[in-house]
């Protein structure tokens, strides 16, 4: 045959038909020869979706090849996707081209989405092998079953990319096979990648040396080339094998998986020289699940060390300006370098190897010396790198690091309070880390939903190059994780940010001034709206005569008290009644918004919110009720005069005792509130606000104004609370007087001991700073309507359902409700003050509520026993409550060695306590809508009786009539 010549053509859903022929190969194009005198050429073509029995594309084979003039073969310009071969056959492949050939080119071709490889291959046993191919500037992507196996003498690859191919063939093939059986043989591999590539052997298998020839005189050059992410099961991404000289320059290994050996390069018998110069290897994950290409089969894929060099006797091995760089952390050692029987001069200063955060890099280095009978004697050294983690329990944020022989000590240090260091240094849930100083972490934790919660599969691991925006959670960032990223805001009612185009909700503000008006205006006029649907829901219960207001306000006192305890010191309720039951609650009985970070209720009104103001948005809505009842009040007195009314201005009680309410209700709001904004904890010796860490404490003017608030305002109220009571109830003082007192009391203080100082000076006993309201009878009968009712409606609110005096020498309980916000201030307080000290302010919560238990036992200041009996339930089951959380030590601990099942009770115990209430509540309210659907069709069916009844009559009484 003269020549071979195919340009301009296309190959499309071909398929070549077994022949029965010894060699069965058949395929889009098949040409066999007994000789070949000229060049074959095919460019510019392309071949598609192929089929071939055992060859799907090309198939070129000379019989007699020492008759043929070695011509060149060219295949330039093509394009091979979708062929395929018949899988039955397991040397089946996409293009075989036999010996006989001079020079082989491929250049600017693509093959993608072909199974079978490429083979250039000549028998063996002729020892013909002696060509040269060239592969350059061709992409081999996405093929199954695919290898490029070379047996030729010199093979060069240049700018060739293999990407996501798979090999899953017998153990002699790779995704790229080089081999040679004749001497001087070389393979030079040139600018080009290989990604994510699988190999059921391997990757890359070089071996120079098929013959076993007794020496191995072969030569590979690798420059320039990227292995990524690649996975050859037993012999790694990189197997070389009895080469004389290996030269690897300019290359880089990243996150490559597999081998027995090493995952990244493996070297066998190698004789003369190996050189790594300029290359680095990296890595990232210590294993990853791995498809192959066309998802036949997924594997597990692992890490197993850098670089492998053994049977190599006496070998000159020298690394130079290179590096070694593993990020996985294993509780295992792994072996990152294992050189065997090298001659002296393997490292430098150049060289640098880095273990994973949280080891040590240890070095085993044995030294051979041979001396023989005849010659110079012969050393060589035996040198391991191999990884050794912190000891359990400890951990360091630096990594193992060596250059030459030389290493750089790692410090291992206790594990700090808030971190888990089973692996790598990581958060508990809930807590953030940051540096104390080079060496030294500590953690903080967090205000809740700001910080990394970690799942079972997922850990928060401590990054020290980028601590601040690590660990957050819900597209936060910053220190303490107190601020949100770029673009976005905060949300109203989550502590995820949500982001700053998303905020329309402008309508919520319109929401919320109508029901905080409605909430004032129920204030004001107490319609008895929940008594008439308590009587609806209880139909079937017959009714008495005492009302339940007491108890009514018995349980809201004692809902406010476990609002404050589980604020500071919950820590075991499980998340679903934590955050769906009891905060939501106890939140509404305080008049304050509830943020939780797993609600989807995202609200953003403005995207300028930080959290800054929402803290200040907690005032507003005590703001906004105790604003809105003078307003109520003028437009009610407005609307008298426009409708003509006398006397214009409406009694003023109602209004005065709906003040006193909402100064009552709003005080554990704006206390907890105050306290919120003076939180501050030491961050790298660095005092901030604990919300936002960006701002510093004690320099900023609402943290001043925090402080005179709580002095001059919050504190007082509490003394003046009690003694305005008493001399209001004896009508010492009148109500106006009293509803100032309560809104200033700092100044009413200063004033009564301003007169009592006067009194004391004049020394006259019937000196009397504030006018009586009895003290006028002329006035009393003017104004009786007003003082009556002012006093009146303020004392229902005082203390209604509190014991009275029952004679002149008892001022009874009516000062109660000034014990009530004393227990709320010193919750809330001592909360506050031990925030950072679990375990104490535990100890100190439990011993409050238990003297508030007692207390209350020797004072039983409710009217109703039964009032009573349900606040000391309440107590006692706070105080049970914080015994179990004394017990849960701190948030965040880490309960590795205890009995797991003493946990969960003390869990469940904490959790049935707190959520009995509501269940029952809940089950109450759902057997009352089931009795309301029995009543409805109770009516119904009495309707029906009665109707039927009314035409029956009438029927009986017409017919008489008839």
């Amino acid at each position: 045959m003269g020549n071979l010549s195919l340009i301009n053509n296309t190959f499309a859903y071909n398929q070549g038909l077994e022949e029965n022929i010894p060699t069965k190969i058949a395929g889009a194009i098949y040409a066999r020869v007994r000789k070949l005198l000229g060049d074959v050429e095919i460019r510019n073509s392309e071949f598609l979706c192929n089929y071939g029995a055992l060859t799907s594309i090309f198939a070129l084979y000379v019989e007699n090849s020492q008759l043929s003039l070695q011509p060149r073969v060219t295949l330039q310009n093509l394009t091979f996707v979708n062929n395929s071969y018949n899988f039955n056959y397991s040397k089946g492949c996409g293009i075989i081209i036999t010996e006989g050939m001079g020079f082989k080119i491929m250049s600017s071709c693509k093959i993608h989405g072909n199974s079978g490889g490429i083979v250039y291959v000549c028998e063996p046993g002729m020892l013909r092998c002696s060509g040269n191919v060239l592969v350059e500037d061709t992409m081999i992507s996405g093929n199954i079953e695919f290898t490029l196996s070379v047996i030729t003498k010199s093979f060069h690859l240049k700018n060739v990319s293999f990407v996501n191919n798979s090999c899953i063939r017998p153990s002699q093939y790779s995704v790229l096979r080089v081999m040679s059986a004749v001497s001087n043989s070389s393979f030079h591999l040139d600018q080009s990648t290989f990604l994510n590539n699988f190999g059921e052997p391997g990757v890359v298998h070089i071996d120079l040396s098929l013959l076993e020839k007794k020496a191995a005189d072969g030569q590979v050059i690798i420059n320039n080339t990227e292995f990524r992410g690649n996975f050859g099961r037993s012999e790694g991404v990189l197997k070389l094998l009895k080469v004389n000289t290996i030269k690897i320059q300019n290359c880089k290994f990243i996150n490559n998986f597999g081998g027995i050996g090493s995952s990244h390069a493996n070297v066998q018998r190698c004789l003369g020289m190996l050189i790594i110069r300029n290359t680095s290897f990296n890595q990232f994950d210590d294993s990853q699940v791995f498809e192959s290409a066309g998802g036949l089969s997924k594997h597990v894929a692992p890490y197993l060390g850098f670089l492998t060099v053994t049977n190599s006797e006496n070998v000159l091995m020298c690394i130079r300006n290179s590096s070694f760089a593993s990020d996985p952390f294993s509780t295992d050692s792994i072996a990152l370098i294992v050189v065997e029987e090298v001659r002296p001069g393997l490292l430098d200063s150049s060289v640098r190897i880095e273990t994973p955060i949280n080891t040590k890099l240890k070095l085993r280095n044995i030294t051979e010396i041979y001396e023989p009978i005849i010659g110079n004697k012969q050393v060589t050294i035996s040198t391991i790198f191999t990884t050794e983690r912190c000891p359990e329990g400890t951990y360091s944020i630096h990594r193992g690091t060596r250059r030459r022989l030389s290493d750089k000590h790692v410090n291992c240090y206790p594990c700090p309070v808030g971190g888990n260091c089973s692996l790598p240094l990581a958060a508990q849930p809930n807590f953030w880390g940051y540096p104390e100083n080079e060496d030294i972490v500590s953690f903080q934790l967090c205000p809740e939903g700001y910080c990394c919660l970690p799942s079972a599969d997922n850990k928060c691991f401590y990054d020290n190059n980028s601590y601040l925006h690590s660990g957050c959670q819900g597209n936060r960032t910053g220190i303490l994780c107190g601020q949100c990223k770029q673009n976005f805001t905060e949300g109203l009612f989550t502590t995820e940010c949500v982001r700053a185009k998303d905020c329309t909700h402008s309508w919520y503000l319109v929401v919320f001034f109508v029901l905080t008006s409605l909430f004032a205006l129920y204030l004001v006029r107490k319609p008895p709206v929940f008594e008439e649907v308590g009587k609806q829901l209880t139909w079937f219960i017959p009714r008495r005569k005492e009302g339940n207001n007491q108890v009514i306000c018995s349980l809201d006192s004692t809902a406010r008290k476990m609002a404050g305890v589980l604020t500071v010191s919950s820590y075991g309720v499980k998340n679903i009644l934590r955050n769906k039951i009891v905060l939501p609650v106890t939140n509404l009985f305080n008049l304050k918004l509830y943020a939780n970070a797993n609600t989807n209720w995202r609200i953003c009104p403005w995207p300028i919110l930080t959290p800054l103001l929402k803290t200040m948005f907690h005032l507003v809505t005590v703001m906004t009720i105790l604003f809105s009842i003078p307003i109520i009040y003028l437009l009610h007195s407005g609307l008298n005069k426009l409708r003509k009314r006398r006397p214009t201005l409406p009694p003023a009680g109602p209004y005065f005792g709906a003040v006193l309410e909402i100064v009552l209700l709003g005080y554990s709001a704006v206390t907890g509130t105050t306290v919120r904004l003076l939180h501050c904890v030491s961050i790298q010796e660095v005092s901030r606000w604990y919300y936002d860490a960006h701002y510093f404490c004690w320099h900023q003017w609402w943290q001043q104004a925090a402080i005179v608030v709580i002095a001059l305002n919050l504190f007082p109220f509490i003394l003046t609370l009690y003694f305005t009571s008493l001399q209001l109830y004896r009508g010492k003082i009148s109500g106006k007087i009293f509803l100032l007192a309560s809104i200033l009391p700092f100044p009413y203080l200063l004033f009564v001991l301003y007169h009592h100082v006067k009194k004391k000076i004049t020394r006259r006993p019937d000196y009397q700073a504030i006018p009586s309201t009895a003290s006028s009878g002329h006035d009393e009968e003017y104004d009786s309507n007003s003082s009556t009712s002012i006093k009146h409606s303020l004392l229902e609110v005082l203390c209604g359902p509190f014991t009275k005096p029952q004679d002149d020498q008892s001022d009874g309980r009516i000062y109660w409700e000034s014990i009530l916000i004393g227990r709320q201030f010193l919750i809330i307080l001592i909360g506050w003050w031990q925030l950072d000290h679990a375990l104490m302010r535990s100890v100190c919560l439990t011993i409050l509520c238990l003297v508030f238990l007692l207390h209350h036992i020797s004072q039983r200041p409710f009217v109703q026993c039964r009032a009573n009996i349900i606040e000391t339930v309440s107590l006692a089951t706070l105080v049970v409550v914080g015994v179990l959380n004394v017990g849960l030590t701190r948030t965040g601990s880490d309960f590795s060695g205890m009995n797991k099942a003493y946990i969960s009770i003390l869990w469940t115990s904490e959790a049935v306590l707190l959520g009995v209430l509501p269940l029952v509540i809940a089950l109450f309210l759902s057997l009352s809508l089931v009795s309301q659907i029995l009543r409805l069709g109770i009516f119904l069916i009495k309707a029906i009786r009665s109707r039927w009844s009314f035409v029956k009559q009438k029927y009986n009484h017409d017919n008489k009539v008839a």
